[in-house]
C-alpha cells in the first residue's frame, strides 16, 4: 500500500515467543484480523480501549473474543482497559487550540488512535512482545487513522521500539470476504447495514458524526497530509513520555 513502508508482513514460520497484539474493536475488521493472525503466531493478544470521551458499549467486544478465544483454543486472551488520560493530554486538554492549529477534525480520530497505539507499545514493551497489528481495512482508508498517511506514522513509531507493525485485513479484497472468513470460523458478524456490521463493537460518537457522510452517501472528508503529518509530529513526544512512563523505557 503507498505510502507504508514502515508496516511489515510476517512470514509463514513467524511465531515470535510473546505472539502478537492486536488493536480489537470486536467488528468486522479486527475479528477478520485476528483470524488471519492466528496462521502466522501462536500467540493474539486482543487489546480493547476506552477513550472516555463518547465511547459506549465497549463491551460488546467481548462478545467477539469469545468467539474467537474458542476458535482457537488456549491461544487468544482479550484485555479491555482505558486510554483516557493520554487521549486526554494528546486532544481534549485543548480541543479548539488543536483545531485552530490543524484546521480539521482529524485531530480526534487519530489522536484517539495514537493513545491507543502508544498503549499497545507500551504492553508490548513490558511483556516482550515483537509485533503488533491494526484492523484497518483497505476499504476505509478514508479513515484518517487508516489512511497510508496514517499508517505510515503510526507504524513508524513503532520501529523506533522495534516492534513491527502488521495490517492483514489488507490481504482481503472485500468485506464479504472478511464476513465469509468469520463466519467459517463460527465468529458473529453483527447485521449488515450498507456493507457496515454494527452490534459487535463499541460506538464511538464524535467519530461516528466525523465519517457519517462516509457511511451513508460514500461522500469522504478530505485530511490534508501536510496537517496530519504535522498533527502527529506535534503529538509524538506526548507519546514517548507516556510510554516511558508505562513501560520504563524510552525509544531508540
Amino acid at each position: 500500500m503507498s505510502g507504508s513502508a514502515a508496516l511489515a508482513t510476517p512470514g509463514a514460520a513467524a511465531e515470535p515467543a510473546g505472539g502478537v497484539a492486536l488493536l480489537f474493536s470486536g467488528g468486522l475488521d479486527s475479528a477478520a484480523a485476528a483470524i488471519l493472525l492466528a496462521r502466522e503466531f501462536r500467540e493474539i493478544h486482543l487489546f480493547t480501549y476506552d477513550n472516555g470521551h463518547g465511547h459506549l458499549f465497549v463491551e460488546r467486544s467481548r462478545g467477539t473474543a469469545s468467539d474467537l478465544a474458542r476458535a482457537f483454543p488456549g491461544r487468544v486472551t482479550h484485555h479491555l482497559s482505558s486510554c483516557a488520560e493520554l487521549f486526554r493530554r494528546l486532544v481534549t486538554d485543548d480541543v479548539a487550540g488543536n483545531y485552530r492549529r490543524y484546521g480539521s477534525r482529524f485531530i480526534w480520530c487519530l489522536g484517539c488512535k495514537m493513545a491507543m497505539h502508544a498503549e499497545t507499545i507500551a504492553t508490548c514493551l513490558r511483556e516482550g512482545i515483537g509485533w503488533a497489528s491494526d484492523g484497518s481495512s483497505a476499504e476505509t482508508a478514508y479513515y484518517v487513522e487508516q489512511s497510508p498517511v496514517g499508517l505510515r506514522l503510526i507504524g513508524g513509531l513503532y520501529t523506533e521500539y522495534g516492534i513491527r507493525l502488521t495490517t492483514p485485513v489488507h490481504r482481503l479484497a472485500t468485506r464479504g470476504e472478511e464476513r465469509r472468513l468469520l463466519r467459517t470460523h463460527d465468529v458473529r458478524t453483527g447485521i449488515t447495514f450498507r456493507d457496515r456490521n454494527p452490534g459487535t463493537q463499541p460506538l464511538c460518537l464524535p467519530g461516528n458524526g466525523l465519517y457519517l457522510l462516509s457511511t451513508l452517501l460514500a461522500v469522504h472528508p478530505d485530511f490534508p497530509t501536510d496537517r496530519v503529518e504535522a498533527f502527529f509530529a506535534d503529538k509524538a513526544p506526548v507519546c514517548r513520555a507516556w510510554i516511558a512512563e508505562r513501560a520504563g523505557r524510552s525509544h531508540g
